[in-house]
């Protein structure tokens, strides 16, 4: 009420109004309470259309302002999309240089694989015909001999040095095979010994069937016979070639070099390089 009568000044203006006014005599008399309302200003039309101006001024202002803030966003925006499509060019850039050089080496690999490869096979070429010259050498000098094994299949003894145990014919038979890696020959040339082996050795009692192998079968020289190596093996298991033609017999098996065969077979086909 104080407020009202010091004209709606400060609380601290009340209070010294009373300090200043408590020996009043009317100090106790009722409070003469004044609309405010009654005293506040008409507006004119021109002063309404002043705020009205001002009040859109105002939301024009703010508008600008929160398009000009998309703007930047915008921009921003941009500017990290941009940044983002370089980093992901450069990051691809780098994935296709890593790739060509990762492909490059393989090539280089395989080349010199190849490389190494074409001089084994032409060793082994030069091999396999100095050994043919060989055997045919033997053949015209000895043509009434039966037939033996060549001194390239299996070592003949020389003076003061004992004969190839079958054990040591059939590994270096075994080693010789394993020499002819390209197309995987000397693997399905080990592969068709073990099952020569197998056959003997899970059914004895057919050795009229599985103990006899036809040389000049044309499946035979493709995977065994026209291999160095080949023919000696089965010599050392036991095999017999029959003078009268082109049959390998094994007339009597014998199981523990039979088992010890197919045994040094499966590690070589395991050992041979895929």
């Amino acid at each position: 009420s104080l407020l009202a009568t010091t004209d709606q000044m400060s609380l601290e203006a009340a209070i010294s109004w009373i300090a200043e006014h408590q020996e009043d005599a009317d100090i106790d008399a009722p409070i003469q309470f004044i609309d405010l309302a009654k005293q506040r200003k008409e507006l004119t039309t021109e002063e309404k259309q002043a705020k009205v101006a001002e009040l859109k001024r105002r939301i024009d202002e703010k508008k600008a302002q929160r398009a000009a803030q998309a703007k930047k966003d915008d921009v921003a925006r941009e500017i990290a999309r941009r940044n983002m499509g370089k980093d992901m060019a450069s990051a691809r850039e780098e994935y296709d240089a890593i790739q060509t050089r990762l492909v490059r080496e393989k090539q280089a690999r395989e080349k010199a694989e190849a490389k190494r490869e074409r001089e084994r096979l032409l060793k082994q070429i030069e091999l396999d015909k100095a050994e043919r010259r060989a055997r045919k050498l033997a053949a015209a000098t000895s043509l009434d001999a039966p037939e033996r094994v060549s001194t390239t299949d299996v070592a003949a003894p020389s003076p003061g040095k004992p004969a190839a145990t079958p054990e040591m014919q059939m590994q270096t038979s075994i080693d010789r095979l394993s020499q002819y890696r390209v197309g995987n020959d000397g693997l399905t040339a080990l592969k068709t010994l073990l099952v020569y082996v197998t056959n003997v050795l899970d059914k004895p009692t057919e050795l009229d069937k599985y103990g006899k192998i036809n040389s000049a079968n044309p499946a035979f020289k493709k995977r065994v016979g026209s291999f160095i190596g080949g023919l000696s093996f089965l010599r050392a298991i036991g095999f017999e070639k029959d003078l009268d033609g082109d049959l390998f017999v094994l007339h009597e098996p014998n199981e523990p070099r039979l088992r010890d065969a197919k045994l040094r077979l499966q590690k070589a086909i395991d050992a041979f390089p895929q």
